[in-house]
């Protein structure tokens, strides 16, 4: 019989200075690879959850994250020896310390992540950032860290920058002689999955809701919503049948929720 899952603790504090996983292997379980001396690693495709600290405190150096990822948890890379990093496509979260004190110089972060907890790359010297649009950077998930320090050890003038940019995705390079950070923007690609308002639904949108929570256009099929602020947003209507409740706002922001509960709580209606 394959088995599809480490469990929690399993190989922690092994001393083990490599592991290769089986390709069965769906989750890993928290602390599952804790305290070892592990030195490069690669995470198979078929992995779709990694739980936090799985990985912490190693060495590892090289690293090749599994393709079907959509959650980088908290603390689970965290003290390590990461120089490069890579994240996958499908990645739309990436939690709280998730790889904090490492040695990250280079970060390629996807225009699928939507969200960038407080703290996720605290104590790197990080010179070169690749990012989408409209990346929302929580703040306040780590109260040990400052918001300031998410992106390292110069992601202060990082974060005003793009910022500023209105959240422009591109390549950001940091200028150690003049403490700022250069920028070049990047198109979308042609088969992105960064969704944007057009006229017709922005219309659709003011017209109709004024007096209501939320409705489905008749043409685009999607569901409109109103917060309480009075800002619009919409979930495109697959989406919304595959329980994938992201939502795209007015401005362009995304924003991406786990449930109903999250959604609502966070002022949208839909239910």
């Amino acid at each position: 019989m394959e088995k599809h899952a480490i469990q929690p603790s399993e190989f922690a504090n092994k001393n083990l200075v490599s592991v290769e996983i089986e390709e069965s292997i769906i989750s890993i379980g928290h602390d599952a690879f804790r305290n070892n001396k592990i030195k490069e690693l690669i995470i198979p495709d078929n992995v779709e959850r990694i739980e936090f600290q799985a990985f912490s405190e190693n060495a590892i150096e090289k690293l090749k994250l599994s393709a079907r990822l959509e959650i980088i948890e908290k603390s689970v890379f965290s003290d390590n020896k990461i120089k490069k990093l890579d994240i996958p496509e499908r990645v739309k979260i990436i939690e709280r310390t998730a790889f904090q004190r490492n040695k990250i110089t280079e970060l390629i972060i996807p225009e699928t992540v939507r969200e960038i907890w407080t703290g996720a790359f605290w104590q790197n010297k990080i010179t070169k950032i690749t990012i989408g649009p409209h990346v929302n950077i929580i703040k306040g998930e780590y109260d040990e860290t400052q918001p300031e320090g998410t992106f390292g050890d110069y992601g202060a003038s990082f974060l005003k920058l793009y910022e500023s940019n209105g959240f422009l995705g591109g390549k950001y390079t940091y200028n150690s002689k003049m403490n700022t950070w250069d920028f070049v923007e990047i198109p979308l690609r042609a088969n992105s999955s960064i969704r944007i308002w057009s006229d017709e639904t922005r219309k659709y949108t003011e017209e109709t809701l004024k007096n209501l929570e939320f409705g489905v256009n008749p043409i685009t099929k999607n569901v409109s919503m109103k917060r309480e602020d009075g800002s619009f947003g919409y979930i495109e209507i697959k989406d919304a049948l595959n329980n994938n409740y992201t939502v795209v706002s007015e401005g362009g922001r995304i924003e991406y929720f786990r449930n109903v509960y999250d959604l609502t709580r966070a002022g949208w209606a839909l239910d």
